[in-house]
């Protein structure tokens, strides 16, 4: 790719591919190869000195012919597969800094970059920009920066509390269960949570929430007898009933080494309802206002301790709670029932998938995951609960029973590693157009996060960060 006229004269060439190696990164595409002061053929490349190779990057070019002509409309699409957030095993290889960018593109520093040794200036090989970074004065500090050596840079930003302290962080867990499921698959997810639980660190906290026709949240106080507050579950938690909840005085959130046994205690308790003259009437779910009071108290309990958050409804990011529902068959009662159900007949199509796509959007802003896990020999709607769960960060999973290879699932759901509000945002050449991303990944929903979709359209948002969340990104060669 041409590159025109620079506004500096780079003393530092971009390193040249050796002969024979795998497709380079996105980055690398269409690279600028800057000439001398007088316009003519550079000088000697030097080889890149560090890591070439992304071992969770493969280009499609690596296995299919690379002829330009594949690229056309209609042709053979190119692109990658990714998987961003699988940081490397020794993270004594992490820059624990922020990484430099270009103030006019945004891109990050790279191994293609021109700099101008003397002043530490650098010119993007996006845009062109030029930019200046002390630690690149002199030669000895272009050999000390990694980002000019290798391909591959994992960054680890002090701000992150997740690098910046050893120690533990607790997370809170919220248990959601429906208890008009079959008996023997309560029986079995009884034994199952309980082992769950038991997994937790004795620092996290976990709460209980039960529903059938109506939501009961259980105060894990007392030992002698499973107390629980009621609430609706014909509508959405109203925020009256939810502050007079918190205003309560129970204890709907407590750490496991001291509710543990509580908690165990009120789950073996659970029972189906009892049948009043209708199979129907005990089979009254109201999933949604079930999930948005577990979601209400799991964001209440990593709410900073000065106070609510500055914006109404909003706390900040962080991941540090989980929401795990546990279902026997589809919403029947509320907000987001079943269309096929006669409480639902009336609503369109769209609103329960609508309603359950703001209930995981509301989630993913508090900093709340939701995880729902299904057996049920009827439908229940996939489609809602991945919307639901795919917007907060979490998965929905269905499995014949709660037993068996299902009872590991649980089991290590709330105990795995992962963050929110992951940004994966990609820079190219003007030759190389993305086309499409595809992968867990939501739209914008905050004045933030448009203005940053405006200043980098090819920046997409992730609502959770998992090393084994992959992501595939197309792209055409420009003419």
């Amino acid at each position: 790719v041409g590159s025109g006229h620079l506004p500096m004269l780079p003393s530092h060439e971009p390193p040249r591919q050796p002969q024979g190696h795998a497709a380079p990164p996105l980055a690398a595409i269409g690279a600028l190869h800057h000439s001398g002061p007088s316009g003519g053929v550079p000088g000697a490349m030097q080889e890149i000195l560090g890591d070439v190779e992304d071992p969770h990057t493969r280009f499609s070019s690596t296995a299919v012919p690379n002829r330009s002509s594949l690229t056309v409309p209609g042709g053979l699409p190119f692109g990658f597969v990714t998987s961003p957030f699988a940081g490397p095993e020794d993270g004594s290889k992490w820059l624990r800094r922020e990484a430099e960018r270009c103030q006019s593109c945004g891109a990050v520093r790279n191994l293609y970059v021109s700099v101008e040794t003397q002043t530490g200036r650098w010119a993007c090989n996006f845009c062109q920009g030029v930019n200046t970074s002390e630690d690149l004065k002199g030669q000895g500090g272009i050999e000390a920066c990694r980002e000019l050596r290798d391909a591959v840079i994992e960054y680890a930003e002090p701000s992150s509390t997740a690098f910046a302290s050893a120690e533990y962080q607790p997370k809170t867990h919220l248990f959601v269960v429906d208890t008009t499921m079959r008996a023997r698959d309560l029986e079995e997810l009884q034994a199952t949570l309980v082992a769950a639980v038991g997994a937790l660190h004795s620092n996290d906290l976990i709460g209980l929430v039960a529903y059938d026709s109506v939501v009961r949240v259980y105060d894990l106080s007392k030992s002698d007898v499973a107390s629980s507050h009621i609430l609706s579950g014909a509508h959405p938690p109203p925020a009256h009933d939810l502050n007079a909840l918190g205003a309560s005085g129970a204890i709907l959130t407590a750490p496991v080494h001291a509710a543990a046994e509580i908690f165990s205690s009120i789950v073996k308790s659970l029972k189906p309802p009892v049948r009043a003259g209708s199979r129907a009437r005990a089979k009254l779910r109201c999933l949604g206002p079930a999930v948005e009071t577990a979601v209400a108290i799991a964001a209440a309990s990593v709410a900073p301790r000065g106070g609510p958050a500055a914006v109404e409804g909003v706390a900040p990011l962080g991941g540090k709670a989980r929401v795990s529902v546990f279902m026997g068959g589809a919403s029947t009662l509320g907000p987001g029932s079943d269309i096929s159900t006669d409480q639902a007949a009336g609503e369109d199509e769209e609103e329960p998938r609508q309603y359950y796509a703001l209930v995981g959007e509301r989630a993913r802003r508090l900093g709340v995951a939701v995880d729902a896990f299904v057996v049920s020999l009827t439908s229940v709607g996939m489609p809602h609960l991945q919307a639901m769960c795919a917007g907060s960060g979490g998965e929905a999973v269905q499995h014949a029973s709660f037993a068996g290879a299902h009872a590991q699932t649980l089991a290590r759901a709330p105990v795995r590693a992962a963050g929110s509000a992951g940004v994966f945002d990609i820079h190219c050449s003007p030759a190389v157009q993305i086309t499409r991303v595809m992968g867990p990944l939501v739209p914008p929903s905050t004045r933030e996060e448009s203005a940053m979709a405006e200043d980098f359209p090819n920046m997409a948002m992730a609502p959770a960060v998992e090393a084994r969340h992959g992501f595939t990104v197309l792209y055409l060669e420009g003419r």
